[in-house]
């Protein structure tokens, strides 16, 4: 019996079988392998020659021997095209003309004068009678404009070490507070009830001065509360390292029906 030889195919082959291999597919993965190895023997081949260049260049060059240098002294180098071009003429400039003035002799004439002039025969008889002072007085007046001198007023501090107090303590304000308002009658009316705050300043003498609202509720109340801290006596003066300053003081007024 003879032995039939079995044929090995190849990985193309097999996915290939039963398609048609005309179209490029089958070429490129039947060509694969040869490329690949084309492409790494070339790309050693670059590889080489760029590593190898270096040292072949540094056996074999012999760089030029170094050339000394010769100064040439007394040798004017001169451009051929400068000699074939003449040099154009600079005209000269022309000298200047100086006037020349011709010397005349003056010539002397001998007049009468003018017959018109004051004799003196004339001015014997007149005596000047205003005789100027030894010591005149001068007086000198200088126009300025007049110095408004303006006070310089500090502006408040907001925190002092020690604020301003009213006299007897928060006790004794809220008493004022509360026996000196009078609750308007349009607000009980309406039953309007809150706090206004009102803003002051409490002056170096203990005085109470700028006083003005910061928030209000209306219908009276507002007034009321301006008109009673407007009455308040002197306060203790706020103080800093033992002197007094102007501190700003916000201070809130109830105002609560019963």
């Amino acid at each position: 019996m003879k032995k039939e030889e079995q044929k090995t195919e190849s990985l193309e082959e097999i996915v290939f079988r039963h398609r048609n291999k005309t179209y490029g597919a089958y070429q490129l993965r039947r060509d694969y392998r040869k490329f690949i190895t084309i492409s790494m023997i070339f790309a050693l081949f670059v590889t080489s020659a760029a590593i190898s260049y270096p040292l072949v260049t540094a056996i074999y060059y012999k760089p030029p021997p170094p050339i000394k240098d010769k100064t040439i002294t007394g040798v004017e180098l001169k451009n051929p095209k400068d000699e074939q071009k003449p040099k154009p003429e600079i005209p000269e400039a022309p000298e200047p003309e100086i006037e020349k003035v011709r010397f005349v002799v003056p010539v002397v004439v001998d007049s009468a004068g003018d017959e018109s002039f004051g004799v003196q025969s004339e001015l014997e008889g007149k005596i000047n009678t205003e005789v100027p002072e030894e010591n005149p007085v001068i007086t000198i007046v200088e126009d300025r404009p007049a110095v408004i001198e303006q006070p310089i007023v500090e502006t408040p501090e907001l925190f002092v070490e020690i604020m301003p107090e009213f006299p007897g303590g928060v006790a004794a304000m809220r008493r004022y507070l509360s026996e000196s308002i009078k609750y308007p009658e349009n607000a009980k009316e309406l039953g309007i009830q809150g706090m206004v705050y009102i803003n002051f300043v409490v002056e170096k003498d203990g005085s109470i001065t700028k006083v003005k609202l910061l928030r209000g509720i209306g219908e009276g109340c507002d007034e009321e509360a301006l008109r009673v801290v407007r009455a308040m006596p002197k306060w203790h003066p706020g103080s800093q390292q033992g002197k007094t300053f102007r501190v700003s003081y916000n201070l809130p007024v109830r105002f609560t029906l019963r």
